[in-house]
């Protein structure tokens, strides 16, 4: 059976480009993150409330939780946070009846395919959610491969050096240890999807897995 995912990511607010894609079939949505808009640098005490209500507020066409029920139906709905989010839009989507799953590095299982991964992402200056250092991350890492041991891989941040360069840099933002493990350890992963990096949006078919760095766009994936 062919699964056909729709990932997005790093919409920062802009809610529409998802539901520009309305008629079109997805058996599962996958957000890895980034998807609300922010009032702060960072500030946990005014972003979860601007968020939640950002999310609920009443709109002409619908507010933006409504309208994402109304698109999901009784798919399954994936959630990775980015580190922009201080709300879980799972926890928001299954609140109102969505079948929704937060996804964690021991993995969750929908379509007969196993999702695992994690929001965290390198450190940058600290003003934001989910900024680990490089200790944390490969333990991550190690833990979403053995206990997890996904199908697909769902990370907010690229792995490093594949699709993580941003437009005027000179070096990457991705995860080494995601890199290393899928280089050299035994894992079952046939797709990767992330964001975090806008300059860097597309698909690449690397070492037998497509990655799919989804950020700013709403694209649509075949896994047979």
């Amino acid at each position: 059976m062919t699964l056909t995912i729709c990932h997005f990511s790093d919409l920062h607010g802009n809610a529409n480009k998802l539901f520009a894609v309305q008629d079109k079939h997805a058996d599962v949505y996958v957000c890895s993150g980034d998807f609300f808009p922010n009032a702060s640098r960072g500030d946990a005490e005014v972003e979860a409330p601007f968020q939640r209500e950002w999310l609920h507020a009443p709109q002409p066409k619908g507010s933006v939780i409504d309208r994402m029920v109304a698109l999901i139906g009784t798919a399954p709905f994936l959630w990775v946070g980015g580190n922009h989010d201080y709300i879980d839009l799972a926890d928001e989507l299954r609140a109102q009846g969505v079948n929704a799953h937060t996804i964690t590095p021991e993995g969750v299982k929908v379509c007969g395919l196993t999702f695992a991964g994690f929001r965290e992402i390198p450190y940058i200056t600290g003003e934001w959610a989910g900024e680990a250092q490089q200790d944390t991350l490969r333990h991550l890492v190690y833990q979403t491969m053995q206990n997890g041991n996904p199908d697909v891989l769902v990370t907010h941040a690229p792995p490093a050096g594949i699709m993580d360069r941003d437009r005027g840099c000179g070096h990457g933002f991705g995860i080494q240890a995601i890199t290393s493990a899928l280089a050299y350890t035994e894992h079952q992963v046939r797709m990767h999807l992330f964001g975090h990096i806008h300059a860097s949006q597309g698909t690449e078919n690397i070492m037998g897995v497509q990655f799919c760095n989804g950020a700013g766009t709403v694209q649509f994936h075949q896994l047979g």
